[in-house]
């Protein structure tokens, strides 16, 4: 079987971010001030959101940046036609 010389297939992996790690730290920090001293939940909550906000808003761009059509010749993409 001849390949074309086409790419039929992206893999696409996002940027690095340090927002899940920070998301995770702001829900310990809520979990810790909930049973400590309520400042540190109040905390927690700040780095929770706008580290949340800013994973979204990353996850947005790198879906923008993904190509809407490609052909798949894998299984799941096989129509029999070569």
């Amino acid at each position: 079987m001849a390949e074309s010389g086409n790419k039929t297939e992206l893999v696409h992996l996002p940027r690095p971010s340090a927002a899940p790690p920070l998301l995770a730290a702001g829900l310990a920090l809520v979990v810790a001030g909930l049973w400590t001293w309520w400042p540190f939940a109040a905390a927690g909550a700040m780095v929770a959101v706008i580290s949340a906000i800013t994973w979204v808003r990353a996850n947005r761009d790198e879906i923008a940046r993904m190509p809407r059509e490609q052909q798949s010749l894998t299984s799941a993409g096989f129509d029999g036609k070569r």
